[in-house]
């Protein structure tokens, strides 16, 4: 079971900056998030800088690793 089954699905997404602020203070690189969530680095980089934001089940996982990230990031 990956991360985000474990951790089910959430629709809210913290900020841009919010983001890369989570993935940061965890370590992770934009390449290892691109590589969970099957989109390229560009699109991690556009979610990130507020360029563009996913949609669908891109958008479920996505929030559902953020709201796990935060949560051992000790923010929830």
């Amino acid at each position: 079971m990956d991360l985000v089954e474990r951790v089910g699905t959430s629709r809210v997404l913290p900020d841009p900056k919010q983001r890369r602020a989570l993935r940061r203070a965890l370590g992770i690189g934009q390449r290892e998030m691109a590589t969970e969530l099957g989109v390229s680095v560009q699109t991690i980089s556009a979610w990130e800088n507020g360029k563009a934001a996913p949609t669908g089940a891109r958008r479920e996982r996505y929030a559902a690793l953020l709201a796990r990230m935060k949560h051992e990031a000790g923010g929830g």
